[in-house]
């Protein structure tokens, strides 16, 4: 059995609106009458906590000491995180199996980025137990 020369395309076309739409991009884009400055705050919007995690200073080699409950286990994309007592999410290049969801943890170490978390996370050099 051949594919049709039309079957391809139409895929591709399918399949590139549907990625497109998963990234926030709707029927092409924002409105062609929208102010550039408009759109731009859109995707500011879109990207959240990502543009103030990217703000921290990774690679800067600052000894830092992250105070906080142990909020949430790595899952391959983003590492484990630890939630200090502001409300901030911070997140961290490991956590001992030992250590429970919800315990209370010192973490001192330094900004770095890895590859396999999203944006700069504290390089855990000691983990303490409180």
């Amino acid at each position: 059995m051949r594919l049709s020369q039309a079957f391809i395309p139409a895929a591709a076309v399918t399949s590139l609106a549907a990625m497109l739409s998963a990234c926030g991009v709707e029927n092409g884009g924002p409105p062609p009458d929208l102010p550039l400055a408009e759109i731009d705050g859109l995707r500011a919007d879109r990207m959240g906590d990502r543009v103030a995690e990217a703000e921290k200073p990774a690679g800067s080699q600052e000894r830092v000491t992250v105070t906080g409950t142990y909020a949430t286990r790595g899952d391959g994309v983003e590492c484990p995180k630890i939630r200090t007592d502001d409300g901030e999410l911070v997140g961290v290049s490991y956590v001992a199996t030992d250590v429970p969801l919800g315990a209370r943890v010192e973490i001192s170490g330094y900004y770095v980025n890895m590859t396999t978390c999203r944006g700069p996370v504290v390089y855990a050099e000691q983990l303490r137990k409180l």
